[in-house]
């Protein structure tokens, strides 16, 4: 018998408006998914931000740099978006309806995946507020 795996890949459109907030990455270290204390302040805005405007959504896409499986990455980046997903509905006690999450392992890279400083800045969750 011969194994064929068959690779599906689904292409979404998140529509919306990018609101008029700034967020930096949120970098993790190396396979792990919890939030650096350095972090903390920049998500505490961030819910507080979509508190003061309840019309505002967060769109979460974790990523992972190259040094494992393609599994592996896609599972610690899904479970990156989630950690920032938890904060927020946990510190901000913002509604679970109103985050998308989205993962891609190590596609999508910022920096380069041959250095550690590359590697470094690939595991990330970028954060996107968004208005309807």
């Amino acid at each position: 018998y011969e194994v064929v795996t068959i690779e599906t890949v689904t292409e979404t459109e998140v529509v919306g408006q990018v609101v008029g907030f700034q967020v930096d990455d949120i970098l993790f270290d190396s396979s792990e998914a919890n939030i650096r204390e350095e972090y903390q302040s920049e998500l505490d805005a961030v819910g507080s931000f979509m508190n003061d405007n309840s019309e505002t959504y967060a769109v979460l896409s974790g990523y992972s740099d190259s040094t494992h499986t393609r599994e592996y990455n896609l599972e610690l980046s899904r479970k990156r978006a989630e950690s920032v997903q938890d904060y927020l509905m946990k510190n901000a006690n913002i509604g679970e309806d109103r985050f998308i999450l989205t993962w891609y392992g190590k596609d999508n890279p910022v920096a380069d995946n041959d250095t550690a400083e590359g590697r470094a800045k690939n595991r990330r969750v970028e954060i996107t507020v968004k208005k309807p």
